[in-house]
């Protein structure tokens, strides 16, 4: 017997079990709109297999997190989810999610102020953050605002124009968490 003329070869034999389907979302807890939105938003925005309607765990931990960011994005800033709960049928082939929802207040933005403006209409200002007064604060949105500020600056010659306070010190919450109000210390 030659070396070249020994095979080994290794078998495996893998028992991938049923696909696991999610049957249903339930949402229980305080928020503000059906819970028909709740569970599209799931299965849009967790992933791939969760989007087939199939369980998977991880993706379902991304969707939970996506879904409070979103909801934060929307003015729920103190939105989060307190637990999900994956119940399996008999058969293991299928779960029920469950998941406990609390969207908390939803944030409006009172007022915005600006502070060392003198040299740019406020309208004009208004104009170039996209955010007004009555409407719901969009975290996002504000992120951007300080980008566009600075660039209408810019545009204008004001090359060394700078934000003085940060993003998270733009903002001033009311007690209750309903207001907010934007400042924005610009020079």
């Amino acid at each position: 017997i030659y070396a070249e003329d020994f095979v080994r070869s290794l078998t495996f034999i893998i028992d991938e079990g049923p696909k696991v389907r999610i049957k249903d979302f339930i949402f229980d807890g305080t928020f503000s709109r059906p819970q028909k939105y709740y569970i599209a938003f799931m299965f849009d925005h967790s992933g791939e297999v969760v989007g087939r309607k199939l369980f998977n765990s991880e993706e379902i931990e991304t969707g939970v997190k996506n879904l409070v960011t979103e909801l934060q994005n929307q003015g729920f800033i103190a939105s989060k989810i307190p637990g999900t709960r994956i119940d399996f049928s008999k058969s293991r082939d299928a779960v029920v999610i469950k998941v406990t929802l609390d969207e908390g207040p939803q944030t409006f933005i009172d007022r915005i102020v600006f502070k060392g403006l003198y040299n740019v209409p406020r309208e004009e200002i208004e104009s170039a953050i996209g955010l007004k007064a009555n409407l719901p604060l969009q975290l996002s949105l504000l992120e951007e605002s300080t980008a566009h500020l600075l660039e209408l600056y810019r545009s204008k010659g004001y090359l060394e124009a700078r934000l003085f306070n940060s993003e998270k010190s733009i903002v001033t919450y009311s007690a209750d968490n309903t207001k907010a109000t934007l400042t924005f210390d610009i020079q």
